[in-house]
């Protein structure tokens, strides 16, 4: 067989994905075998918000990592996905006042711990104070990103953050 033959060939699946895409079937296609996305994570509604019943100020000083979990899953982070090709996880560290916590999204699951990560992709900077406001209010989210009470800085290239699903949650929370 010829090279021409197999450019025909290869023309042809680019050509079949494109119509697929444009019929929006290939939604379904591309999230499962180019993003490997998985959707059996946890719902929102499955995890206690850690700031009912808490004054703001008791809030404040028993912020941990149930409190950054409950803020992620809140800004849609266990909807990233692992990167196309490497399949590396989703990481990133957050800073709330003085302290750094790490977390990482595996197949739809958000994992928190305390310190610092390696290879993080983003970083999420914001205080306690604001996070607990928006614990208690999923609105205020974006009006804290925007107003610069709270940073979400991109480190990794931008192919990268948009393999894993980042820049839309970026949009989302800073618009």
């Amino acid at each position: 067989m010829s090279w021409k033959f197999f450019g025909w060939v290869a023309g042809g699946l680019m050509f079949l994905l494109l119509v697929l895409v444009g019929l929006g079937a290939g939604d379904s296609f591309l999230e499962f075998f180019i993003f490997n996305l998985d959707t059996d994570g946890v719902e929102l509604s499955e995890i206690r918000n850690p700031v009912l019943g808490l004054s703001d100020e008791e809030a404040i000083d028993a912020f941990d990592e149930e409190f950054v979990l409950f803020l992620l899953y809140s800004i849609n982070v266990h909807e990233l996905r692992n990167a196309p090709i490497s399949f590396e996880e989703p990481r990133m560290e957050i800073l709330v006042d003085d302290k750094i916590y790490n977390a990482r999204v595996e197949k739809g699951r958000v994992y928190v711990g305390v310190g610092e990560i390696e290879r993080e992709d983003v970083i999420v900077k914001t205080s306690a104070s604001e996070a607990v406001k928006m614990l208690r209010d999923k609105n205020y989210i974006s009006s804290s990103f925007r107003s610069g009470g709270s940073t979400m800085e991109l480190v990794a290239g931008r192919a990268k953050l948009f393999g894993k699903g980042y820049l839309s949650i970026y949009e989302s929370v800073t618009n």
